[in-house]
């Protein structure tokens, strides 16, 4: 008996140590079992997950895709994205097909919810959706979202200097305090092109979609927020 409860432990501990490793994704599509134990801006450090007491290995970022850590988290080098997905895409129209041949619904945006189907998709539901589904299209939005949070980066950073910059010239009356708030005037008018741009990345993900990754092409509306105002539009 003790035999027996003996090996069921050792059974669940391997069942345990198997899901619980972080894996390093290429650009090639080479996944890489390891404990990370360290990332950087230029090298990710890690040990080889079936030798953790042994030495410490370096990736640089530049050949990474994305880190899939044990407890699900995942770390995607967005300015890699493109070229794992040119490295990846099928090598003739034939073995595209076949990559494309999936029942998968058309995606219909309405403002910032996609339909699909029966279901309302928005922010992390509609993201991780596209990461299940569609790599092009999650490529496209998690490559949007990073311009996005860049815009309002600087939107927030601008109204912190604007905010000191009055603060101090009500206080001390000196035009010194001028110029930082024209650095912050000028943050806040960056901000709003790269909102545009991020937004309107994270809007196409679902032309993306519907073009590579749904079922069949057939034109398709979409009433929403355009780059040029509220409107109905029809996709093809």
């Amino acid at each position: 008996m003790k035999q027996k409860i003996i090996v069921l432990l050792c059974i669940v501990s391997a069942c345990v140590c198997v899901q619980s490793q972080d894996i390093i994704v290429l650009l090639t599509g080479e996944e890489l079992q390891v404990k990370v134990t360290k990332v950087g801006l230029n090298e990710i450090e890690y040990k080889k997950w079936t030798n953790q007491d042994g030495p410490v290995y370096t990736a640089n970022t530049k050949e990474v895709f994305m880190i899939k850590y044990q407890n699900g988290e995942k770390d995607v080098f967005a300015t890699n994205a493109a070229s794992f997905v040119e490295a990846n895409e099928p090598e003739n129209e034939e073995s595209e097909n076949m990559n494309i041949a999936n029942d998968l619904p058309y995606i219909y945006r309405m403002g910032n919810t996609y339909q699909c189907e029966d279901i309302k998709l928005k922010g992390k539901a509609y993201e991780e959706y596209l990461y299940n589904n569609c790599t092009a299209a999650y490529m496209q939005y998690k490559s949007g979202k990073t311009v996005a949070d860049y815009g309002w980066g600087l939107l927030v950073t601008g109204l912190i200097i604007d905010l000191v910059s009055t603060i101090g010239i009500f206080t001390s009356g000196s035009s010194y305090y001028l110029i930082p708030s024209y650095v912050g005037g000028a943050l806040e008018i960056a901000c709003i092109p790269t909102l545009i741009v991020g937004y309107t990345r994270m809007h196409r993900s679902a032309d993306t979609y519907n073009t590579s990754c749904a079922n069949k092409k057939q034109a398709y509306w979409s009433f929403g927020k355009q780059q040029l105002g509220t409107g109905l539009a029809l996709h093809f």
